[in-house]
C-alpha cells in the first residue's frame, strides 16, 4: 500500500490532521499548479513527529511550512537533502533543542521562522552554513515554567553576513556578547523587546550603520551604547518601558537632535522623576565624574604629617551604568598643623637614637 501523498496546498482544501509526515512521501502534484515538490504546506496539523528521511526525496524543495503543529523535535539529517530551501516556517511548535547541523546543507535558506517555541539555548553553529539567511525570527521562546531563552553565543550570526531583519523579543535575554552583530552589516531591522536585558555593551552596533528601524521596548535599560550613535539611517527607535536615566542620555539627545527622520519614543528619569525623553532638558543634569573630594584629617596634630583625600565616581549616579572617571579615587598630601614642642622634638630625637643602635650594643 502506498503511502498517502503530502499536500502541497493543504490550506485549499478540508483539513487535514496528520500527525507524522511518512517517509518516502509522494506528492500530490495534481492538486497544485505549481512545480512538483517544490512547495510543502503542512501548517495547522497535528505533526508531533517527522522521519529522518520523510524529505530526503525531494531535493527540489524551495518552501516548507510546518508552522503551528506540535513538533518537539527535529531529526538532524531532516533536510540534509533539501539544498535549494529557500523559506523554512517552523513556528508556533513545541521545539525545544535543535541539532548544530541541523541547517548546515540549506546553504540557499533566506527566511527562517521560529517563533513561539520552548527553545533555552542555541548551538553556536546552527546558522553557520546559512550565509543567504535574510530573516531570522527567534521571538517567544518560552520553555515550560520560567526558563525561556536566556542567552546567545557570541559567534551565532557570524557567518550570516546577509541578514536583514532579526527577531530576538520575548524571551529573557539578561545580556548580548559583543560582536553579536559584527558581520550583520546589512541588518535592516533588529526586535529585542520584551527581554531582561540590563544594558547594551559598547561596541554592539558599531558595523550596523544600515539600521532603520531598533525595538527596545521593554527591558530594563539605563543607557545606551554611544555606538549607536553612528547611525545616520534610524528611522525609528522604540525605547518605552525601560529604566533610563535621564543624564545617562545627554549625547543621545544631542544626537536625535540632529537626526532629522529619526522617531524615537521612550522616557528617563531626573531627579526622582520619569518624563517623557523628548521634553528632558540637559541642563539639568550635572556633568558625569567624581564627587567631591573629601578629606581626612591631618594623621598629626603637630609636625609633618599626612592628609587622605577620598572621591567617589557617583555623579549622578549609579556609578556602574556608563561613567567612566579617570584618574584615582584617593590622593594624600603632606600637612603641619603647627610646629611640635621642643620637648617633644627632643624626645623624638632620643627615641630615634635608641632604636638606631645595633643589638648587643
Amino acid at each position: 500500500m502506498d503511502h498517502p501523498c503530502v499536500l502541497l496546498n493543504i490550506s485549499s482544501l478540508p483539513t487535514c490532521y496528520l500527525q507524522s509526515i511518512p517517509s518516502s512521501a509522494r506528492l500530490c502534484d495534481q492538486i497544485s499548479p505549481v512545480a512538483v515538490d517544490s512547495i510543502i504546506l503542512l501548517g495547522g496539523n497535528t505533526l508531533t513527529t517527522v522521519r529522518p528521511n520523510a524529505l530526503s526525496g525531494l531535493p527540489s524543495l524551495i518552501k516548507l511550512d510546518l508552522k503551528n503543529n506540535k513538533l518537539v523535535t527535529l531529526p538532524e539529517s531532516l533536510f540534509s537533502n533539501n539544498t535549494k530551501l529557500e523559506t523554512l516556517h517552523l513556528e508556533n511548535n513545541k521545539l525545544v533543542s535543535l541539532s548544530g547541523r541541523l541547517f548546515s546543507n540549506n546553504i540557499n535558506l533566506q527566511i527562517l521562522d521560529l517563533l513561539n517555541n520552548m527553545l533555552v539555548s542555541l548551538p553556536k553553529d546552527l546558522f553557520l552554513s546559512n550565509t543567504n539567511l535574510k530573516e531570522l525570527d527567534l521571538e517567544k521562546n518560552k520553555y515550560i515554567g520560567s526558563n525561556n531563552l536566556v542567552n546567545l553565543p557570541k559567534d551565532l550570526l557570524f557567518s550570516n553576513t546577509n541578514l536583514e531583519t532579526l527577531y530576538l523579543g520575548s524571551n529573557k535575554l539578561v545580556s548580548l556578547p559583543v560582536g553579536l552583530f559584527s558581520n550583520n552589516r546589512k541588518l535592516l531591522v533588529l526586535g529585542l523587546e520584551n527581554n531582561m536585558l540590563v544594558s547594551l555593551p559598547e561596541g554592539l552596533f558599531t558595523f550596523n550603520t544600515d539600521l532603520r528601524f531598533v525595538y527596545l521596548e521593554s527591558n530594563n535599560l539605563k543607557s545606551l551604547p554611544k555606538d549607536l550613535y553612528l547611525n545616520t539611517n534610524l528611522i525609528t527607535l522604540n525605547m518605552n518601558k525601560n529604566q533610563f536615566i535621564c543624564c545617562l542620555m545627554i549625547d543621545f539627545k544631542d544626537w536625535a537632535s540632529n537626526q532629522t527622520q529619526l522617531t524615537y519614543e521612550g522616557t528617563c528619569t531626573v531627579l526622582n522623576t520619569t518624563i517623557d525623553i523628548h521634553s528632558f532638558n540637559t541642563t539639568t543634569c550635572i556633568i558625569p565624574g567624581w564627587s567631591p573630594w573629601i578629606n581626612s584629617s591631618c594623621s598629626t596634630t603637630c609636625g609633618d604629617g599626612v592628609i587622605i583625600s577620598t572621591r567617589i565616581c557617583d555623579n549622578p549616579p549609579p556609578s556602574d551604568n556608563g561613567l567612566k572617571c579617570v584618574g584615582s579615587e584617593t590622593e594624600t598630601s603632606l600637612c603641619n598643623l603647627q610646629k611640635c614642642p621642643a620637648s617633644c622634638r627632643r624626645s623624638k630625637k632620643r627615641i630615634r637614637r635608641q632604636t638606631s643602635r645595633p643589638l648587643g650594643q
